[in-house]
């Protein structure tokens, strides 16, 4: 328990600020004033559609105020306020959404884990290729393309790349477990060490330049 409880310190220390000017952690609160009758979920929809529509960048959100509005407009039921209305409300723009969020959360993966975020899944169709569906080398692939299919339905808008963390840290392992029994061919590790070097590199040239533009 010493690892996880470092850890745990380590957060904490972190939160010190906060938890001195808040008294507690901070979080994102999603939940509207009761006085507007309105939820994330429509908010979250409302915020899709408008970005379609090119009246919002994308990645932000209308305010809780224009959720309001655009049902005084448009009528209560012009946005769905359960997670089940929100997949069926508009099957196109569902479709739609779900090829989009799934192929940004492939890459945001890939920028973050290089090639180590295809070899799960390089991996899980050669075992279903082979018919070798009791390997327990299809677990961990099975999970992450399943967590990352049900995200991008479920999430109308935009995906958050820290909700991957769960299933990100499992192919970091489940790659170097493979490294380990020497399954990763060389040309495969040396791709993928040279990509996580340009990505490493690409990544502190952002923020330089960034810290450049703000200070100078």
């Amino acid at each position: 328990m010493l690892l996880p409880f470092a850890v745990f310190c380590l957060f904490v220390t972190l939160n010190i600020p906060c938890l001195q000017s808040r008294g507690k952690l901070s979080y994102d609160d999603k939940v509207a004033p009761s006085s507007l009758g309105v939820n994330w979920r429509q908010r979250q929809y409302l915020a899709q559609l408008m970005v379609n529509e090119g009246k919002l960048d994308n990645f932000q959100h209308p305010s809780w105020d224009e959720t309001r509005a655009y049902l005084d407009k448009h009528g209560n039921a012009a946005l769905p306020r359960t997670l089940l209305e929100g997949i069926t409300f508009d099957y196109k723009m569902t479709a739609t959404e779900f090829v989009k969020d799934f192929g940004f959360s492939l890459f945001f993966g890939f920028r973050q884990l290089a090639l180590m975020l295809f070899f799960p899944f390089i991996i899980l169709f050669a075992r279903i290729y082979k018919r070798d569906f009791r390997s327990p080398d299809m677990f961990i692939p099975l999970i992450m393309l399943s967590v990352m299919a049900i995200l991008s339905l479920i999430v109308v808008s935009y995906i958050e790349p820290r909700w991957f963390i769960g299933i990100f840290v499992p192919a970091i392992l489940f790659y170097y477990m493979n490294q380990r029994q020497g399954k990763v061919r060389q040309w495969y590790l040396t791709a993928n060490y040279v990509l996580v070097i340009i990505f490493a590199f690409y990544g502190m040239y952002g923020i330089a330049k960034s810290y450049l533009n703000n200070h100078l």
